[in-house]
């Protein structure tokens, strides 16, 4: 048990009296944590989550998110009230989710017109149903693939370095 004084916002001191581990969901548990009787609510140091449970915290002026560092996996979220940010405890995300309801052309334009190939990856949106893009004609697709002629050779030639200068503007 370490010795140390805990700063009141009324500017007086008390003294923990207990260090231990606390689960705060199944992937998030802080280890050495004080525990100070007197305090009405529990305080996180933000740096001491970060280097204990190799996280990234990121804030806003509403609401926070904890992810896994590797993972990018949401673990935590909070909300912001009354000027402190409290841990609403574990946030389940799906980050694909999909369903029969949704058509390839509109996998195709949401996932950034990827290929035919591409799109056989992602679970549920069959092979079967993939040939019928094959079939339908995407104009960002075709923008996107279309080619311009070279520049047309020049008449401008110079003797000496620097008279004339070419700039891709």
């Amino acid at each position: 048990m370490i010795e140390c004084p805990v700063g009141l916002p009324n500017g007086q001191q008390t003294a923990v009296t207990k260090e231990g581990t606390i689960v705060l969901s199944d992937k998030l548990k802080l280890a050495n944590v004080l525990y100070v009787p007197i305090l009405q609510c529990n305080l996180i140091s933000v740096s001491e989550l970060i280097d204990e449970s190799n996280c990234v915290v990121q804030f806003t002026n509403k609401f926070y998110a904890i992810q896994d560092r590797t993972s990018r996996m949401v673990i935590g979220v909070g909300e912001l009230r009354e000027g402190l940010y409290y841990l609403r405890g574990r946030a389940t995300v799906a980050t694909v989710q999909t369903g029969n309801g949704k058509s390839v052309n509109l996998w195709h334009k949401q996932l950034g017109h990827p290929s035919s190939k591409v799109l056989e990856m992602v679970p549920n949106v069959g092979a079967g149903k993939i040939s019928s893009l094959r079939n339908q004609v995407c104009d960002v697709c075709l923008i996107a693939k279309q080619i311009r002629d070279k520049f047309p050779a020049s008449d401008n030639k110079t003797s000496e370095s620097f008279p004339l200068i070419h700039c891709d503007l």
